[in-house]
């Protein structure tokens, strides 16, 4: 009987800390996803305040 409880406890430990990871990796890749977003979006906001008016108006 305590085996089987033992064997147990540790299958739930073992699921508990593969989710926990699996939840710590997504957040991490979506965090990189968001970061790299934000840069791009940056980096369009900079070209268009930094372009010429004429240029702009020409199109």
């Amino acid at each position: 009987m305590e085996n089987g409880f033992i064997a147990y406890l540790l299958i739930v430990i073992a699921l508990f800390l593969f989710f926990g990871l699996a939840l710590l990796v997504l957040a991490y890749f979506l965090n990189l996803i968001s970061e790299a977003f934000l840069l791009v979006a940056s980096f369009i906001k900079l070209a268009k305040l930094f372009r010429p008016k004429k240029f702009l108006n020409s199109q």
